[in-house]
């Protein structure tokens, strides 16, 4: 994961200078992506907290049966994108080795299978 400033419109904040890149491996059938909150009790296994347009619960990561990693987004105020396009709400999309999810004002996600 990492901070894409290409990714802020003119009208959103600057994005923060001190995120690295990082990465988050996935031990959990079913992983949350959003933002911590002690006073909600929300504990994302992928917190982002460095980007306030990312919902405190945006998106699911789902391992499925078959081995497959499914994204959906669970109403995120501010949406997600899959390789650019919109994904729609409660709606499972399949993700492939190399695929981008974008979300929040400058956060990019790029799924990378383990071989």
């Amino acid at each position: 994961m990492a901070v894409d400033p290409s990714l802020r419109e003119p009208e959103s904040p600057a994005p923060p200078a001190n995120v690295a890149p990082f990465t988050v491996t996935l031990d959990k059938p079913v992983s949350l992506i959003g933002r911590r909150s002690e006073s909600r009790a929300v504990f994302p296994e992928i917190a982002l907290n460095f980007d306030a347009a990312v919902s405190h619960r945006h998106a699911l990561l789902e391992r499925v049966d078959s081995g497959a990693l499914m994204l959906r987004d669970i109403g995120a105020a501010n949406g997600t994108r899959l390789n650019g396009k919109d994904v729609p709400s409660l709606v499972d999309m399949p993700l492939q080795d190399g695929d981008q999810i974008t979300l929040g004002y400058c956060t990019r996600i790029t799924v990378k299978a383990v071989r």
